[in-house]
C-alpha cells in the first residue's frame, strides 16, 4: 500500500486501513490475494475479490464496517485471474448490483 503525506495509516484485525478525507481503503487479507473495499458516504467500492469461497471472509471485513454486501456500488478487478475475481458471482448475489460490466485490457487474454 502507497500512503502519501496527506494520508494517515493505522493497523486493524481486518487489515492495514488509509484514511483520506472522507473515504477510506481496507485491506482485506485473503490468502494469497488480497480484495480492498473502499468507503465513502456509506458506499463501497471492491477491488478485487479473491478467489472461490472467499465471500464470507469479505462480508465478514463489510460487517467489521459497518457495512453490508448491499451497500457495494461496484466491484473492479486488477486483472481476471481466477484468485481475483473467484468470489464474485457469490458475492453479486449478496448486493443488489443487476449486471456486472466486463472491462479487460488485451494483455489479459494473451497467451
Amino acid at each position: 500500500m502507497i500512503l502519501t503525506n496527506d494520508a494517515k495509516s493505522r493497523g486493524s484485525p481486518e487489515g492495514e486501513m488509509e484514511i483520506r478525507d472522507q473515504s477510506q481503503i481496507v485491506r482485506v487479507p485473503l490468502g494469497r490475494p488480497n480484495a480492498y473495499i473502499v468507503i465513502s458516504e456509506r458506499q463501497a467500492i471492491l477491488i478485487d475479490t479473491g478467489t472461490k469461497r472467499n465471500e464470507q471472509k469479505i462480508v465478514q471485513a463489510l460487517r467489521s464496517l459497518g457495512l453490508s454486501p448491499s451497500d457495494i456500488r461496484l466491484i473492479i478487478f486488477t486483472h481476471t485471474h481466477y484468485d481475483h475475481c473467484g468470489s464474485l458471482k457469490a458475492l453479486k448475489g449478496m448486493t443488489t448490483l443487476e449486471e456486472v460490466d466486463r472491462v479487460a485490457y488485451k494483455m489479459d487474454f494473451e497467451t
